[in-house]
């Protein structure tokens, strides 16, 4: 699917979507090659703890 070999580094977002309540609506993890794709993190206070 990601046509390289294996062993090759790759870039894993996890993601945990909630709903105005809090409550979770969507779960994701997903991989992206890292010859090919940026990830920018921007990270902000919140009242909430971050999901480890």
């Amino acid at each position: 699917m990601l046509e390289v070999p294996e062993g090759f580094p790759l870039l894993r977002e996890r993601r945990l979507t909630t709903d105005s309540q809090g409550a979770p609506v969507e779960w994701s993890e997903d991989r992206y090659r890292s010859d090919t794709a940026t990830v920018t993190v921007t990270n902000t206070r919140s009242s909430r703890t971050a999901m480890l």
